[in-house]
């Protein structure tokens, strides 16, 4: 759940009670207000309060962008867990950073698009494969030099083969370049998910 409808009105307490006395098990929580969408910062501290206060587990949610990012949040915000969302768009490794892999045995982007596309292929029709498989191909080169001018080119392209191969040129260019760091100071999707 959000923090409120507004900064002028924060229910996450009331919403919090009102979920354990309903039974439930655990709360998650997103540190924005539902006026806030996906921009601005995610309260934390508003999240640490809520959770002194709770009888109940709570998971923090919001502005996770790095493994660093989440142990620092856990610990400072005393919650039971925290839950990525946008964060793991950009970096699906994410989750492995946060459990401790190796990152040189992290699967290389093209292998996390080509693994992307047989799931979705199970899922969607044709269509819809093609246009996730746009989205997510974007959301991998993000921060690249040439990024934009290859998102662009997504576009134009009429088969996931064409896609699959664009964008196998695209991180053999950039392979030997250090993966783009995603600044907790940047904005990225504030409008949603795509």
């Amino acid at each position: 759940m959000r923090t409120g409808w507004s900064h002028d009105e924060l229910t996450i307490h009331e919403c919090v009670r009102a979920a354990n006395n309903s039974g439930c098990e655990w709360v998650a929580i997103h540190g924005r207000t539902r006026a806030q969408g996906y921009g601005g910062k995610a309260d934390w501290d508003l999240i640490a309060e809520v959770k002194q206060r709770a009888k109940i587990p709570i998971i923090g949610n919001g502005d996770i962008r790095t493994a660093e990012q989440a142990q620092r949040l856990l610990n400072n915000s005393g919650v039971d867990a925290v839950m990525i969302g946008r964060g793991a768009l950009r970096n699906p490794w994410i989750f492995k950073e946060c459990i401790g892999i190796d990152k040189n045995i992290f699967e290389s982007p093209c292998e996390v698009l080509d693994h992307y596309l047989e799931l979705l292929r199970a899922k969607y029709d044709l269509r819809n494969t093609m246009i996730f498989l746009r989205k997510f191909a974007s959301w991998l080169v993000y921060g690249y030099p040439g990024a934009a001018v290859f998102r662009s080119s997504l576009y134009h392209l009429l088969s996931i083969d064409e896609l699959i191969q664009s964008s196998r040129i695209f991180f053999e260019k950039v392979d030997h370049l250090p993966k783009p760091k995603f600044e907790s100071s940047e904005s990225f999707m504030t409008s949603g998910h795509g």
